[in-house]
């Protein structure tokens, strides 16, 4: 837990120095929520949907609370998710929808649906983020058809026939690859699966202006 509100802190930090730039007085909080039983092992936990599924009504509630509750015109509200927990927002918004204006995948699995679209959200305010040696991109599909797909491309795109290779991972189109629809936000080199946080990386600065309103 000590990480992850260190993270929302910094995350705030970046949000705030973006509304600075930008001559905004608009202030940013944030929360950590880890409101469901998440995986407590990569295998076989983090390799099945089953927490994902579980997680669905308790954060709906919350974050239909978080709208209820907010005194005033209504907030730019963002909700990220890492890892694990960005499938837990993806079925979220595909079945159950969120009223959410920023959804920002970093390191996902997989957000349980093919095209950013699906999540119920415009596309051009789906952000996702892979770094280079992130070994998540590694994640094996949940389906043959996954694999299939993944071979062909990547077959294809040694030899030069696909430019852009889609690829599949355990919970669906891997959010970082353009057939996805997201807007991509950029990382450093030496990005791993902790590393999006780090300072003044631009992984860092990209989440602070999608926080604060503001075009990556």
């Amino acid at each position: 837990m000590g990480d992850d509100i260190e993270r929302s802190d910094l995350m705030v930090a970046s949000a705030n120095d973006a509304n600075k730039k930008a001559g905004d007085k608009a202030t940013t909080s944030s929360i950590t929520w880890v409101g469901y039983d998440a995986p407590q092992s990569i295998v076989p936990e983090a390799a099945v949907d089953i927490f994902a599924r579980g997680a669905e009504d308790k954060l709906h509630s919350f974050e239909t609370g978080l709208r209820a509750t907010h005194e005033g015109k209504p907030s730019n509200n963002t909700i990220l998710g890492h890892s694990y927990g960005t499938t837990v927002v993806g079925y979220t918004l595909r079945d159950k929808g969120l009223p959410v204006d920023n959804v920002v995948l970093i390191a996902s699995p997989g957000a349980g649906v093919e095209h950013a679209r699906d999540l119920g959200v415009a596309p051009s305010h789906v952000f996702a983020a892979q770094g280079d040696i992130d070994r998540i991109k590694n994640a094996p599909p949940e389906s043959w058809e996954g694999f299939a797909s993944n071979l062909d491309n990547n077959i294809g795109s040694t030899l030069g026939i696909v430019g852009n290779p889609d690829h599949h991972l355990s919970f669906g189109r891997d959010p970082s690859v353009p057939q996805f629809g997201a807007q991509i936000i950029p990382t450093g080199p030496g990005t791993d699966h902790s590393a999006y946080w780090n300072q003044r990386s631009p992984s860092l600065v990209a989440m602070g202006q999608i926080i604060a309103g503001k075009p990556i």
